[in-house]
């Protein structure tokens, strides 16, 4: 009987949702700007469990899945060190398990309700599971 290898089962990374879900806050736009720019006042945080013990410095992916959504850049001492921007996705570092974010996103309208995507950057031995929020400007 010839036997072969099965593919190591990938290890279950997941985020979960600490706090900042279901806020809401009010859209501002400068005098002649077509932009609406939105600051809430909780950050985004998940917890990340499950992984491996050797994986090293843990990152988290956020994005905002709503359409014509983006993180528009603030103030450098406004952000954490811990906090890198790769295009419109902000990556931050895990520490003591948790990730988090403060939220400023800017659309083209004042009333919108934003999708925003936490997940564990992974390596390949790993699966990532992704939390999501859900908060709304006005």
């Amino acid at each position: 009987m010839l036997h072969t290898a099965h593919p190591p089962i990938p290890v279950v990374v997941r985020a979960v949702v600490v706090s900042g879900d279901n806020q809401q806050a009010h859209a501002y736009a400068a005098a002649g700007s077509k932009a609406y720019l939105t600051e809430f006042p909780q950050p985004l945080v998940v917890r990340v469990e499950g992984g491996s013990a050797d994986h090293g410095t843990r990152l988290v992916r956020f994005r905002c899945t709503t359409p014509g959504c983006v993180f528009p850049p603030v103030d450098a001492d406004a952000e954490p060190k811990s906090l890198e921007r790769h295009g419109e996705t902000l990556i931050v570092t895990v520490e003591k398990g948790r990730a988090q974010i403060r939220a400023f996103v800017r659309a083209p309208h004042p009333a919108v309700t934003y999708t925003i995507v936490a997940e564990p950057v992974n390596d390949k031995s790993e699966r990532p599971v992704a939390a999501s929020f859900t908060i709304v400007s006005r």
